[in-house]
């Protein structure tokens, strides 16, 4: 036992488990022009980082966004991992 534990023992199963790579590209966050994105925060006490997608970038297998962050309004290219959600926008054109 590590020091400090309570002594409850925790067991881990795998079970969604990758097995190729169109499974990885089916499971990856994907947003469309109009999608609010929300980045969770990576530190205590930080907040998430909002912003909205403005255009769709790069190929099928390296999609990246050019975003409109709601914090100060600033554009860049953002490439997402899996600590991004989508928000679908509610009027698409």
């Amino acid at each position: 036992m590590h020091p400090g534990s309570d002594g409850v023992k925790l067991t881990v199963l795998f079970t969604d488990v990758v097995s190729s790579e169109e499974d990885m590209m089916e499971r990856e966050p994907k947003g469309g022009r109009g999608d609010r994105l929300i980045v969770k925060a990576h530190h205590v006490g930080e907040s998430p980082r909002t912003g909205v997608v403005l255009d769709v970038l790069g190929e099928p297998d390296h999609v990246h966004y050019r975003v409109r962050w709601d914090e100060d309004g600033h554009e860049s290219i953002f490439t997402p991992s899996n600590d991004v959600t989508f928000k679908p926008a509610t009027d698409r054109p």
